[in-house]
């Protein structure tokens, strides 16, 4: 896998700072590569800290992307058919990172960025099985309520000896002209997905950086993170500190609190520090995020003390007193 080449120094929604695990592998000629491409993230090369630093801008983590929208009849089709393809355009004549935590979606879900890691195609050639690593990846977070057959194909598609990224696009149009024959397409077979309603972070990236600093830095090294823990939950005698300031609660293993109940959705509900106080958001979960038995449909004021219930797994909210603030 890519990763395996890099180490990950910097991580926000707003921006990604790589370094080469070997410095021999660099390719300078990439980087034109990478300006030239509207689908890439350009990367800007720092000779004397040899950090490759991209700057995401407003576009998105492709797992917010999956979070926040439920895909209905062939939006699912049309949005996994761009994302391939302009994966496997990008990747034609430049390294790209082709796993799920280096894409990018704009707010409205109507284009793609990625990633390019500026390294000799030795390196880029040796990205083993990741057509399974993404046949895993929407299985576990692709959210639909009418195109379970994509699901379907996927699980039989992984045990296919010509699983590739290619196989795959060519495999989602066949099954989508299966269940929406060609008169429903009208003109055009490959619309353009794209959401009403701009979509936004809902939680930090899971990617873990490079722990390079020492002791005294340990503060200030992790963005998003409390200098303390100030407030946790306990659910069924277990406490979970609220380190960050988006929390992420649900059954997905990218969740800073994991619930393995099955009434819990996968990316259940967040939990937010702003200006020093907390507050729960549901997140569009099928059985519902409950504060003192009030249902949340939008963001709520936490206090010591408040009885929370994700599904059927109830906790109370602690707030730690202190003499600082956060």
């Amino acid at each position: 896998m890519m990763k395996d080449w890099i180490d990950i120094v910097y991580s926000s929604p707003q921006m990604i700072k790589l370094k080469l695990k070997d410095q021999t592998w660099l390719d300078m000629g990439v980087f034109h590569k990478m300006e030239v491409d509207q689908n890439c993230i350009t990367g800007i090369w720092e000779a004397e800290s040899q950090i490759i630093t991209y700057q995401i801008g407003d576009f998105l983590r492709l797992g917010d992307v999956f979070v926040q929208h439920v895909f209905e009849e062939q939006e699912g089709y049309i949005f996994l058919h761009h994302l391939f393809e302009d994966m496997i355009n990008a990747n034609r004549n430049k390294p790209v990172i082709m796993e799920p935590d280096f894409v990018f979606v704009s707010p409205y879900g109507d284009s793609f960025r990625y990633i390019v890691a500026p390294v000799g195609v030795e390196q880029w050639m040796q990205q083993n099985d990741i057509c399974k690593v993404w046949i895993s990846y929407i299985c576990e977070h692709l959210q639909t309520t009418t195109s379970f057959e994509i699901i379907g194909f996927l699980m039989k598609f992984s045990q296919s000896k010509e699983a590739s990224l290619t196989n795959l696009v060519m495999g989602l149009d066949a099954v989508r002209h299966k269940y929406y024959p060609t008169r429903f397409f009208r003109r055009k077979r490959h619309q353009t997905f794209k959401v009403a309603e701009p979509m936004h972070v809902v939680y930090q990236s899971n990617m873990e950086p490079a722990r390079t600093m020492d002791s005294r830095d340990t503060q200030t090294h992790i963005l998003g993170q409390l200098n303390q823990s100030v407030a946790y939950l306990s659910i069924n005698d277990q406490r979970y500190d609220l380190l960050y300031e988006v929390n992420l609660i649900g059954r997905s293993m990218a969740c800073d609190i994991r619930l393995t109940d099955k009434e819990i959705s996968m990316k259940h509900a967040k939990i937010l520090c702003q200006n020093s106080r907390f507050y729960i958001m549901d997140l569009k979960s099928s059985n519902g995020t409950f504060l003192n038995d009030k249902k949340v449909q939008r963001k709520m004021r936490l206090k010591d003390g408040m009885i929370l219930r994700f599904a059927n797994q109830t906790g109370v909210f602690h707030e730690v007193s202190t003499d600082s603030s956060i």
